[in-house]
Order: structure tokens, then sequence, then C-alpha cells
């Protein structure tokens, strides 16, 4: 890999374990320097540990380093070890912030944006030079995970190039999504990730390297169903069993289903139904089906009452789904009144 170092430069290269350099009687070491441009090149002898500078400047097209021993007799050469240094490179990092403060792998939901940013270095602006010194590429891979999909055993080299661009400056750039592209019919429910990864250019002399990668997760939003009593359905007798279907629970919330009298309205507070609380706190989404029934204590007069289900996640807190009913437990009696006239 190319490695930014001054005019004159330390180098520092190692023997192997199998042929080591020796200085004891019978071998001789030196360390060779070749300017590949020009074919250039110079030995000198060296001990068989340290370091020094370099013969003559690294101009454009680098130089390679050499380290050699010569057993005398019989006369055989071995090449231990070789490194090549050029005037240039790129450095470069690659993260990815969102709204979800994990510590692990990025992650957001569906609905949600983030903002990639990329840290680089060592790049030369003079216009004369190659691009290779004065570029690197930014990569944005795009990749689904399907129905219900986590990622286990993903084929990462089947993901989608969404976008190819260059970076020149040096800094930090900033790109900033408001939506994931990860392909998908219902968007809410989009579960994949988006890779981005930074490579240095290729040149005459070097293979493009790979700089850095980082990748988001993207996953769905939640959604619920309460069944067992309609919207707008009056309750006579006792409050029915329902069933409580959760889908899509973020890796990182908290779900429980709550009581207020009166009619819906988001951020009214009301009682929490006992056993209709889940807490996740994993890697990836998670599904509960919850049956709840013996709650009518918290129905505690006739009326209208809502029936919510509430999800709370770093990203703030949403309403699953909710269903208004009326509680009329009058009872009324119909009879006829008669005469012995």
């Amino acid at each position: 890999m190319k490695r930014l170092i001054p005019a004159l430069a330390a180098i520092t290269i190692a023997a192997t374990p199998v042929a080591q350099a020796e200085t004891t009687e019978g071998y001789i070491n030196f360390l060779r320097q070749v300017h590949l441009l020009t074919g250039i090149q110079r030995d000198t002898s060296i001990d068989n540990a340290g370091s020094r500078d370099a013969f003559f400047p690294i101009i454009f097209g680098g130089s390679r380093f050499e380290l050699h021993t010569v057993k005398q007799s019989p006369l055989t050469s071995y090449l231990l070890d070789t490194e090549y240094v050029n005037t240039y490179t790129p450095t470069a990092s690659v993260t990815i912030e969102s709204d979800d403060p994990f510590t692990g792998t990025p992650r957001t939901r569906a609905d949600q944006g983030f903002t990639v940013r990329v840290t680089v270095g060592g790049m030369i602006s003079d216009p004369a030079v190659q691009e290779a010194a004065r570029f690197i590429s930014f990569n944005r891979h795009v990749q689904s995970y399907g129905p219900n999909g986590t990622g286990e055993n993903l084929n990462r080299d089947q993901a989608t190039l969404l976008e190819q661009s260059y970076i020149g400056d040096n800094g930090v750039t900033s790109f900033t999504y408001s939506i994931n592209e990860i392909p998908g019919a219902a968007r809410t429910k989009i579960r994949g990730e988006e890779r981005y990864s930074l490579f240095s250019l290729p040149d005459w002399q070097v293979e493009a390297g790979h700089l850095a990668t980082e990748t988001i997760q993207i996953w769905p939003v939640a959604s619920g169903t309460i069944d067992g009593v309609q919207n707008g359905e009056t309750i006579k007798t006792r409050i029915p069993q329902v069933t409580v279907a959760l889908r899509d629970l973020y890796p990182d919330s908290t779900t429980f289903m709550h009581v207020y009298e009166g009619p819906q309205v988001i951020g009214t507070i009301g009682q929490i139904v006992l056993g209709s609380a889940v807490v996740v706190n994993d890697s990836t989404p998670q599904n509960r089906d919850l049956t709840i029934s013996k709650w009518d204590e918290l129905f505690t007069s006739d009326g209208e009452w809502t029936v919510e289900v509430l999800t709370q996640t770093p990203f703030g807190t949403d309403r699953l789904t909710w269903t208004t009913v009326t509680y009329d437990r009058a009872i009324e009696i119909n009879g006829t009144v008669t005469s012995a006239e």
C-alpha cells in the first residue's frame, strides 16, 4: 500500500524467520533501493537489525526497498523482504451516525435518516499529479435482508452498487441521507443494510486499495393490532379477552398497552394493562403475541374508553394501534303494570 513519507525517509524492513540476514562469518547483508520510474538503484551493506534513511529522495514513481543476504560459500543470494514506498497515499476512515446511540454496528429504523462522515488525509492538491494522489473512491452499496431476514449468512457480493463518487479534499466530508435506498415495496417494512466503502485509486504501479468500510443496518417500523374488540363497539358485560399482535419491535424498545377514559387523543397518559409490557434489548427486531384478560378493573365508569398500544424507541414514542369502545353496564328493566280492577 502506498504511504505518505518525507522526501528522505526512514525505512525498516524485517527478515523472515526462515532465512534471517546474518552478520556472522560467511554472510553479507545489504539493502537495495530501486527507483521504479528511472530504474536507478543503490546498494549498501547493513547490520542485521536497525533502520536507516533512504539513500535518495522518494520522488514520483516511488521506490522499492529490498533486504538481501548473501552466503559467500557457495555464493548464494537470498531476498528476505521487500517494501514499496511512494511519496503519496490517502488515509481515510468512515463513521455513520443515527439517532440510535447503540455502540455496536450502527443501526436505524426504516423511516429515519442518518449521516455518513468520511475523514481523509494525505491528498495532494496539485492537478499535475496523477489522480491516485488526489482522490479516493467513495462507494455506497445497498442490500435487502428479505422478509423477516436478519442478515445472517448474507452473501454481500450480491449487494447493489448504488453510488460511486470521488473525494479529493482532506478533512471531513459529510453525507446526510433522509431515508434509506434498500430495495423493497413496503418502505416502512424494509430490512437490510447500507455499506459505505473507501478505496484508493489504482495507478500504473499499484492496484486500488481498500481503506475503510462501515455498515448501517436498517430495521422495519413496528406495527400492532388488537383483536377481540371492535372500534366503536358497546360493551355491556365483562371486558372481553383480547389478543395483541406486535410485529417488528425495534431492537431497543419498550412496548405496552394502556387504557384511558375518553376518545383517542395522542399524548394522553393512561393506565398500563398488566401483562402487556414488552421490553426488547436485542440485535434484531422481535415479534410478540399477547393475550390480555381479566382487566375489567381498569374501566372504572360507564362511557367512552380508549385502548392504545405504544412503543418507545430511541426515536421517540409511537402509537402502533388503538381502539375506542363504549362501556355501558347500566341494566335496563322493561316491565308492565296491571290492575285487578
